[in-house]
Protein backbone atom coordinates (compact mmCIF):
# COMPACT_ATOMS: atom_id res chain seq x y z
CA UNK A 1 0.00 0.00 0.00
CA UNK A 2 2.75 2.60 0.96
CA UNK A 3 4.84 1.78 -2.54
CA UNK A 4 0.96 2.29 -4.47
CA UNK A 5 1.01 6.00 -2.58
CA UNK A 6 4.47 6.61 -3.48
CA UNK A 7 3.67 5.86 -7.36
CA UNK A 8 0.85 8.02 -7.42
CA UNK A 9 2.78 10.61 -6.26
CA UNK A 10 5.45 10.09 -8.88
CA UNK A 11 2.63 10.29 -11.41
CA UNK A 12 1.06 13.93 -10.28
CA UNK A 13 4.12 15.30 -9.63
CA UNK A 14 5.26 13.93 -13.62
CA UNK A 15 2.36 14.93 -14.96
CA UNK A 16 2.78 18.50 -13.50
CA UNK A 17 6.25 18.95 -14.27
CA UNK A 18 5.13 18.35 -18.25
CA UNK A 19 2.71 20.97 -17.77
CA UNK A 20 -0.58 18.13 -17.49
CA UNK A 21 -0.56 17.49 -21.21
CA UNK A 22 2.04 14.87 -22.08
CA UNK A 23 2.12 11.60 -20.13
CA UNK A 24 -1.71 11.64 -19.86
CA UNK A 25 -1.81 7.64 -21.60
CA UNK A 26 0.37 6.77 -18.78
CA UNK A 27 -1.50 8.69 -15.89
CA UNK A 28 -4.92 7.23 -16.93
CA UNK A 29 -3.67 3.87 -17.22
CA UNK A 30 -2.39 3.96 -13.67
CA UNK A 31 -5.19 5.81 -12.30
CA UNK A 32 -7.46 2.85 -13.56
CA UNK A 33 -4.93 0.58 -11.95
CA UNK A 34 -5.08 1.90 -8.59
CA UNK A 35 -8.61 3.42 -8.51
CA UNK A 36 -7.68 7.15 -8.55
CA UNK A 37 -9.03 9.87 -10.85
CA UNK A 38 -7.96 12.81 -12.88
CA UNK A 39 -9.25 15.99 -12.72
CA UNK A 40 -9.23 18.08 -16.42
CA UNK A 41 -10.67 21.72 -17.45
CA UNK A 42 -11.00 24.22 -19.34
CA UNK A 43 -10.82 27.55 -19.00
CA UNK A 44 -12.70 30.00 -21.61
CA UNK A 45 -13.50 33.67 -21.85
CA UNK A 46 -17.30 34.59 -21.76
CA UNK A 47 -17.22 34.49 -25.30
CA UNK A 48 -16.47 31.13 -25.41
CA UNK A 49 -12.41 31.91 -26.19
CA UNK A 50 -9.98 29.72 -24.83
CA UNK A 51 -7.72 31.30 -21.86
CA UNK A 52 -4.31 30.47 -22.61
CA UNK A 53 -2.02 31.08 -19.48
CA UNK A 54 -4.40 31.22 -17.05
CA UNK A 55 -3.25 30.18 -13.02
CA UNK A 56 -5.45 27.48 -11.73
CA UNK A 57 -5.05 26.94 -7.86
CA UNK A 58 -6.77 23.69 -6.86
CA UNK A 59 -7.09 22.41 -3.82
CA UNK A 60 -8.11 19.92 -1.54
CA UNK A 61 -7.50 17.84 1.24
CA UNK A 62 -6.99 14.93 -1.15
CA UNK A 63 -3.59 16.09 -2.46
CA UNK A 64 -0.82 14.63 -0.26
CA UNK A 65 1.61 17.46 -1.83
CA UNK A 66 -0.55 20.36 -0.57
CA UNK A 67 -2.36 22.90 -2.71
CA UNK A 68 -1.48 22.54 -6.98
CA UNK A 69 -0.77 25.74 -9.01
CA UNK A 70 -1.03 24.61 -12.75
CA UNK A 71 -1.42 27.28 -15.96
CA UNK A 72 -3.70 26.75 -18.87
CA UNK A 73 -1.99 25.49 -22.11
CA UNK A 74 -2.51 27.14 -25.61
CA UNK A 75 -6.41 25.66 -25.65
CA UNK A 76 -7.24 26.83 -22.22
CA UNK A 77 -6.78 23.18 -20.97
CA UNK A 78 -5.06 22.45 -17.39
CA UNK A 79 -5.19 18.59 -16.23
CA UNK A 80 -3.78 16.97 -12.86
CA UNK A 81 -3.94 13.77 -12.05
CA UNK A 82 -3.88 11.14 -11.20
CA UNK A 83 -5.58 12.03 -7.73
CA UNK A 84 -7.22 10.48 -5.24
CA UNK A 85 -10.95 10.69 -5.39
CA UNK A 86 -12.85 13.47 -3.73
CA UNK A 87 -13.52 17.18 -3.85
CA UNK A 88 -11.73 19.44 -5.31
CA UNK A 89 -11.81 23.55 -4.98
CA UNK A 90 -10.22 24.90 -8.64
CA UNK A 91 -10.02 28.92 -8.49
CA UNK A 92 -8.73 31.15 -11.78
CA UNK A 93 -6.90 34.39 -12.28
CA UNK A 94 -6.06 35.73 -15.44
CA UNK A 95 -5.27 39.47 -15.53
CA UNK A 96 -8.14 41.37 -17.66
CA UNK A 97 -10.43 38.97 -16.28
CA UNK A 98 -13.07 38.60 -13.07
CA UNK A 99 -11.53 35.46 -11.00
CA UNK A 100 -13.34 32.32 -11.45
CA UNK A 101 -14.09 29.03 -9.00
CA UNK A 102 -16.01 25.88 -8.92
CA UNK A 103 -16.18 24.43 -5.84
CA UNK A 104 -16.98 20.79 -4.00
CA UNK A 105 -16.11 19.61 -7.61
CA UNK A 106 -16.64 15.57 -6.84
CA UNK A 107 -13.64 13.41 -8.39
CA UNK A 108 -14.05 10.03 -8.70
CA UNK A 109 -11.96 6.91 -8.89
CA UNK A 110 -10.98 5.82 -12.54
CA UNK A 111 -12.06 8.60 -14.83
CA UNK A 112 -11.51 11.77 -15.48
CA UNK A 113 -14.12 14.65 -13.85
CA UNK A 114 -14.12 17.67 -16.43
CA UNK A 115 -14.67 21.26 -15.01
CA UNK A 116 -15.57 24.64 -17.00
CA UNK A 117 -14.59 27.36 -15.93
CA UNK A 118 -15.99 31.14 -17.84
CA UNK A 119 -14.03 34.21 -17.10
CA UNK A 120 -15.91 37.43 -17.78
CA UNK A 121 -13.63 40.33 -18.99
CA UNK A 122 -13.36 43.35 -16.42
CA UNK A 123 -14.45 46.81 -17.40
CA UNK A 124 -12.40 49.42 -17.91
CA UNK A 125 -11.71 51.01 -14.56
CA UNK A 126 -12.23 47.97 -13.10
CA UNK A 127 -8.53 47.01 -11.84
CA UNK A 128 -6.84 44.03 -12.57
CA UNK A 129 -5.16 45.01 -15.55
Amino acid sequence: MIERRRLIGLGVAATLALGGVAGQHSAETQAQETGTGRLEGHVVADDGAPLAGAVVKITSAELEAGDTTLTTNDHGQFTLGPVRPGLYDVAVELDGYRDGSVTAIEVQGSRPTWAEIVLQRRAPGEGGY
